[in-house]
């Protein structure tokens, strides 16, 4: 049994490739699934590390003399 759709277009007994065809899709087996790194199963407390990391590079006192360069082509 079909079912019709629009201008008597029919999907069911007959399709593309012939009457009462059955197509299977045969997926690769999973032999060995792929392990994750620390940093994809734990992406918030890696952002955070990386945050902590580069506030605490942004304490050496050589950034004042760039953050003055800067101010001073803007001045």
């Amino acid at each position: 049994m079909g079912t019709n759709i629009g201008d008597n277009n029919k999907i069911g007994d007959n399709n593309a490739i012939g009457k009462n065809a059955k197509v299977t899709v045969k997926s690769p087996p999973i032999t060995n699934p792929i392990s994750k790194k620390w940093y994809e199963k734990h992406p918030w407390i890696y952002g955070i590390v990386c945050s902590i990391i580069g506030s605490f590079i942004l304490m050496f006192t050589f950034w004042k003399h760039i953050v003055t360069f800067i101010e001073n082509l803007f001045n």
